[in-house]
């Protein structure tokens, strides 16, 4: 009998190894569901599940807990779903709680995949695109049964268990890893990692555990655009108008991208027919930087749309024409006031590519063409000059259409003045001796008045 409850002991402690990870007095516990604030450096969470160590079941309750670390708090937001594991008995005993959360997991959209950990990386998974990241642990020397980790040993595997890196890391280290970047981006990710601090178990007592931040990034590129050929499906030809996302910062409003959908229009994500003139909307994974003209076009960057089941799948939607729109302004502002001879610079853009011209109204109705050609999206251009007579109102226009016959108009109004000036009169003279002869020495008394509306400094009066 005492054999038998040897052996009902030992198969327990393997039950505890392959649910916990760890032994000792306090098993983990997990759950899951969505944070819901801040306050007090403590993470709240609202539970939608627990995990008994075979699936998970239905489970609601708010726990809180202070932060694995810092960076938890800096980055989670109110909304984020994620996975909670924290030390104790039993999650709804209150007395089980043991030192907050030792790990927040942040959960991709579908909740499909782990996308950002904060925390020891045991007992969340699985990892955005498949990757798998192991780690063993050295101990400072030390005589106790929790001793602080001197450093890690972390082993990063893709989705196909082949090894990518093994790296030795101390206290406060990080790096970056780029995966798939070799020919072009096709199923590239950023992974970073950091390693803040753990604590090694060497007996029956209080849980180590090492405490990282890890981020697994999907590199894609992400624009918005005016179609300007669409003779076919492999060669849609877009002119970029916002970017989105844009690994390497290349990219920017007015330059070319080259689509290629390859596959039946009907299994990917795209909007078809394309017309010349649709404002769309891309996202791709598979995508290329490159510097070339094609049919006429300066290309700064090809992309690939794959079916909808294809893991480098992306899409492609029409979000409707782009409202086309003029500006023009001045260094003052509309509606400032100039002085004739006073420089001034005319401020025009358009966010469409289009001919524009800028003209100057008169207050007799009268107009002169200032400046014309072609403008570029986005891009700010300026004439330059001084503000010339007659004085009264000056509208600056600018006449703007599009690569497709839309038009667009905006003024600008400003004030112009003569300078004022001071506008001085002799009002008496006097002087003395009265009665002159020849030879007489005379004294001028001059009494000058300024009847303009500036401050008459330095000036003289000649006696003829």
């Amino acid at each position: 009998m005492r054999g038998l409850k040897t052996l009902c002991l030992l198969l327990l402690m393997v039950l505890l190894f392959s649910m916990y990870r760890v032994y000792g007095a306090l098993p983990e516990f997990i759950v899951m569901g969505r944070v819901i604030g801040f306050s007090n450096n403590l993470i709240f969470i609202e539970c939608e599940y627990v995990y008994d160590g075979d699936s998970w079941r239905a489970f609601s309750r708010i726990l809180n807990g202070s932060p694995p670390n810092i960076d938890a708090l800096r980055d989670l937001k109110i909304g984020d779903y994620v996975i909670g594991v924290a030390y104790g008995t039993i999650p709804w005993d209150k007395n089980g709680w043991y030192k907050g959360w030792i790990t927040i997991a942040k959960l991709s959209n579908d909740r499909e995949y782990v996308t950002d950990i904060y925390g020891d990386i045991y007992n969340v998974k699985p990892f955005l695109g498949g990757f798998r990241i192991e780690y063993s642990s050295v101990p400072e020397d030390c005589s106790e049964c929790l001793c602080p980790v001197k450093y890690v040993v972390l082993a990063l595997y893709d989705r196909d268990d082949n090894l990518l890196l093994n790296r030795t890391m101390y206290r406060g280290d990080s790096f970056k890893y780029i995966y798939g970047h070799d020919n072009g981006y096709v199923g590239a990710y950023n992974i970073y990692v950091k390693f803040y601090n753990g604590s090694f178990q060497k007996c029956i007592g209080p849980q180590g555990h090492c405490i990282f931040t890890i981020h697994f990034e999907e590199i894609a590129v992400k624009f918005r655009g005016i179609v300007v050929d669409a003779s076919s499906q492999y060669d849609v030809i877009v002119r970029i108008d916002e970017v989105l996302l844009d690994p390497e910062g290349k990219l920017s409003p007015g330059k070319y991208a080259h689509i290629d959908i390859a596959c039946s229009t009907s299994e990917s994500n795209v909007d078809w027919p394309l017309q010349k003139g649709d404002r769309i909307e891309v996202y791709a994974k598979h995508f290329s930087y490159c510097d070339e003209n094609y049919n006429g076009y300066r290309i700064v960057i090809g992309v690939w749309i794959y079916s909808r089941d294809n893991p480098y799948d992306g899409y492609l939607k029409k979000i409707g024409g782009v409202e086309f729109n003029a500006d023009i302004w001045v260094d003052r502002g509309c509606g400032s006031t100039y002085y004739i001879g006073d420089p001034i610079k005319i401020y025009f853009k358009v966010n469409l590519k289009a001919y524009v011209e800028i003209v100057d109204e008169f207050p007799d109705g009268s107009k002169k063409l200032l400046a014309w050609g072609w403008a570029e999206p986005n891009k700010i251009y300026y004439i330059s000059g001084k503000i010339g007579p007659p004085d009264g109102y000056r509208i600056f226009h600018i006449y703007a259409e599009d690569e497709h016959n839309n038009t667009a108009h905006s003024q600008c109004y400003i004030n112009v003045l003569e300078k004022e000036r001071p506008d001085l009169m002799i009002e008496n003279v006097f002087y003395s001796p009265t009665k002159l002869k020849e030879g007489d020495s005379v004294n001028f008394d001059i009494i000058v008045k300024n009847i303009g509306r500036r401050t008459a400094y330095n000036f003289s009066v000649i006696v003829r």
